[in-house]
């Protein structure tokens, strides 16, 4: 009775161990869906009448589309030469004011790979009791320092602002997307994108540009 007992919880346990992940993932997913269709029915109220709105069988699709079809409009329009002078005086005049605005267009520009922009830089940070810290590097200072952020797991953007030796920050050469997703997992799949992906410690110039 005993063996069948350990057998039976053993069994129950190793279920759990692969039920449990399929559960978040799809708490996640629905969350995501709902997400997407938050931010795409503003859109959709300003093209197009409510009575339309409200007739469509699949939101999600249609959100999918939508929030797809306007990106591509509106970096079409980026692209022009009028596009760049009215983005830069709305970001000027209203955006920019925002405290938040400046750090979620870095986010972002690090998220889609853009060379452009000053995006959140993926780094390691040493200690002196040896231990290493996934961060981001978010600015350069003057005087051998920079500023990083030291997020906490699982919540990739949530985490300790910090002030740090600019010998002990190394960058990385992965992504900000892969960096986020290993920290979303609570570090699951950081021995595969370090092994890949961790390039020599490089000096940070005191001529860089602050971040």
């Amino acid at each position: 009775m005993k063996r069948f007992m350990e057998l039976l919880s053993a069994t129950a346990l190793g279920g759990l161990a692969i039920l449990l992940p399929l559960l978040l993932l799809y708490v996640v997913f629905d969350e995501v869906l709902v997400l997407i269709v938050a931010l795409a029915t503003p859109i959709a109220d300003l093209i197009l009448p409510r009575s339309v709105s409200e007739a469509i069988d699949t939101p999600v699709v249609f959100a999918v589309l939508l929030l797809l079809g306007v990106s591509i409009l509106i970096g079409l329009v980026a692209r022009t030469q009028m596009g760049r002078r009215a983005g830069k005086l709305i970001e000027r005049n209203t955006l920019d004011r925002l405290p938040v605005y400046a750090a979620l267009k870095r986010i972002g520009e690090g998220v889609v790979g853009s060379k452009s922009g000053a995006g959140f830089e993926p780094v390691l940070v040493n200690y002196e009791d040896g231990s290493t810290v996934i961060g981001y590097l978010v600015e350069i200072l003057d005087d051998d320092r920079v500023v990083v952020l030291e997020p906490w797991a699982p919540t990739p953007f949530a985490g300790s602002v910090k002030i740090m030796p600019r010998n002990r920050v190394h960058r990385i050469e992965a992504g900000l997307g892969e960096v986020t997703g290993v920290l979303s997992r609570w570090g699951v799949g950081t021995r595969a994108m370090l092994a890949i992906k961790e390039s020599p410690p490089a000096a940070m110039s005191k001529g860089e540009a602050s971040r």
